[in-house]
């Protein structure tokens, strides 16, 4: 045992500068570390049938195109989302659904490569930075814990899944002065999440700057100069497909639309206002500062009395480590004249970068998208490896020097404890998959024309483009309200859909049925009941036509409910898929025997 103890001691706790034995066992460590969430991730994608990723919904339905040319013709929704989808995650999932896999079964086999790179890129740039064994996989090791914490990273495996990863290829390659890699890393990165290449391209450019110490003035580095004109030219390349057609579908949401929108505030399909400033700005999953896993967020909804300060506490936190990093470096590492300085200093620019386009997002609202997307992801790939660097060395020096014998035994007690950790936990709850309850009638719809429109206000609908491949008419998981001409067409559809459904009168229906002309409609029967009406995904979008409906189910029932059981093509539990055709000819019927 004492053997052991020793040759672990040596291997993990030891600075190692040029053993690469050493730094493979710790990637091996890490490695297996990240295998953990991800396959436990995998093993849920496939535990049920008609099981998906949340989020992968709005990436993947329209990709169905590739191998049936029919599906989704004169589809708003599906045009929208392939002009979005970023470019490289099209090809990508291009090139695997050429190879035989598509793209549904892609994104739930991308999981664990992605794990494994982030794991494998984040060991690696800790090593570089501090050749210490136990140091570099801590911080691979935190940092893949918390990312399978939430799908808000890598286990979605869409295209912010890619952000993490390819920020911590870029920072390795720079920490390693690769131009090549730089340079690939950065193209990488506006091809397949574009708010990070931004940030990447403020780091480019702060590299050029040199604080002189004797001097107390900065400079101008010349060596970086090269690298930061090929890094920044490589992410011009990449955004040149996103510039070109930023504008297809009109102009963007301003702030001051967006602050009149209940979708924008508390409750709403896309909450970016919340109660209050440090939780909007600092805790908000899109306007805040903080990663939600940290918790503040939570701690905000659950109306706990010290959320204001577990967001300050954690936003020192945030602010302090990188700049604690970067200044006892700069105190105990004595520099070349000329060179960059110390790789420490990499994490400080991101928070830098990422902390202006934070600010500059908020200000140009919503013309570069969230302001969230800059700091969120950077502070996953970036805050736990600095930790790491920060308080493992004086960690590893305190235990040596105060607890020599019991060191290594309680290192690598904690080492066992935090690797089983995320199997009691399950990341069940935060993949986030959607398992569908309703098979047979994805069955009858997939059995339906290509050219079949659904309507439906059920949050079913969201399902329907991904397991029965046909159109929608709106639903909440497509509503994404950021451009215009795109938000304002589905909401005029889905309120009209609200008058058609809940009107007491045929005319909303007749209308509704005209104007839109769906194919069929689905309806969740047990949405009659007011009771459950402030249950629906649609009630706090659309107070006005909400308090309608309301008022309507209240004074009598809403005519369509009673037509549909007559209409019906499919049920299954309370949802009844009817065809239009029969429903107007029904409603028209019922009207000429009046």
């Amino acid at each position: 045992m004492t053997g052991f103890l020793s040759c672990a001691d040596k291997c993990l706790f030891h600075e190692n500068k040029n053993n690469t034995t050493y730094c493979r066992i710790g990637l091996v460590i890490a490695l297996a570390f990240a295998l953990v969430p991800s396959l436990e991730t995998l093993v849920l994608s496939f535990e049920r049938p008609y099981t998906i990723q949340d989020d992968a919904r709005q990436f993947l339905f329209w990709m169905k195109q590739w191998r049936d040319p029919g599906l989704f013709n004169n589809d708003p929704i599906a045009e929208y989302f392939k002009s979005v989808t970023p470019p490289g995650y099209t090809a990508l999932h291009y090139i695997l659904d050429k190879l035989g896999i598509e793209p549904f079964l892609a994104n739930k086999l991308l999981v664990t490569p992605l794990f494994l790179l982030t794991a494998g890129l984040a060991y690696k740039l800790a090593y570089s930075v501090r050749p210490i064994t136990a140091v570099a996989i801590a911080g691979s090791w935190l940092t893949c814990f918390f990312l399978s914490l939430i799908d808000q990273s890598l286990l979605s495996a869409t295209p912010r899944a890619f952000a993490v990863p390819l920020l911590l290829w870029f920072l390795l390659s720079v920490s390693q002065n690769s131009r090549y890699q730089t340079a690939v890393s950065c193209l990488l990165q506006a091809l397949f999440y574009p708010t990070i290449a931004l940030v990447s391209a403020g780091v480019l450019v702060l590299l050029l700057f040199r604080w002189n110490h004797t001097e107390r003035s900065v400079g101008i580095n010349k060596n970086q100069i090269w690298p930061v004109l090929i890094g920044n030219s490589a992410i011009g390349v990449g955004l040149l497909p996103f510039i070109l057609t930023s504008d297809r579908y009109g102009s963007i949401i301003t702030a001051a639309d967006a602050a009149a929108l209940p979708a924008f505030q508390v409750g709403g399909r896309s909450a970016f206002f919340l109660d209050g400033f440090i939780e909007t700005y600092i805790c908000g999953a899109r306007a805040g500062f903080l990663p939600v896993e940290w918790g503040c967020g939570e701690a905000f909804r659950q109306d706990f009395g010290f959320a204001p300060f577990l967001a300050t506490m954690l936003l020192i936190f945030t602010l302090s480590i990188p700049l604690m990093l970067w200044y006892f470096a700069n105190s105990t590492l004595v520099r070349k004249p000329g060179t960059f300085g110390n790789r420490e200093q990499l994490f400080s620019l991101v928070l830098i970068s990422s902390s202006f386009w934070f600010i500059a997002a908020h200000f140009l609202l919503f013309d570069l998208h969230l302001p969230s997307r800059y700091t969120q992801h950077t502070l996953r790939a970036t805050m736990w490896i600095a930790t790491a660097l920060l308080l493992g060395p004086p960690l590893i020096a305190a235990g040596r020097k105060y607890a020599p014998k019991l060191f290594g035994i309680l290192v690598l007690l904690f080492a066992l404890i935090f690797f089983i950790t995320p199997l009691p936990l399950s990341v069940s709850p935060y993949a986030n998959y959607v398992t569908g309850q309703h098979p047979r009638l994805y069955e009858h719809i997939g059995q339906l024309p290509k050219n079949s429109l659904i309507a439906s206000l059920s949050i079913e609908a969201d399902n329907i483009p991904s397991f029965s491949s046909r159109r929608v008419l709106s639903a909440r998981e497509y509503a994404i309200p950021y451009s215009l001409p795109y938000i304002n067409n589905l909401r005029n559809a889905t309120k009209s859909l609200i008058y058609a459904q809940y009107g007491n009168s045929r005319q909303p229906l007749t209308n509704f049925l005209d104007l839109y002309r769906p194919t069929h409609l689905l309806v969740d029967m047990r949405s009659a009941n007011a009771s459950i009406l402030d249950q629906q995904w649609w009630y706090h979008d659309y107070p006005t036509a909400a308090t309608w409906a309301n008022k309507n189910i209240s004074s009598q029932p809403p005519i369509l409910f009673s037509l549909m059981q007559e209409c019906k093509t499919v049920s299954s539990g309370p949802l009844i898929l009817a065809s239009t055709n029969c429903l107007r000819s029904l409603s028209s019927k019922k009207i000429n025997h009046k």
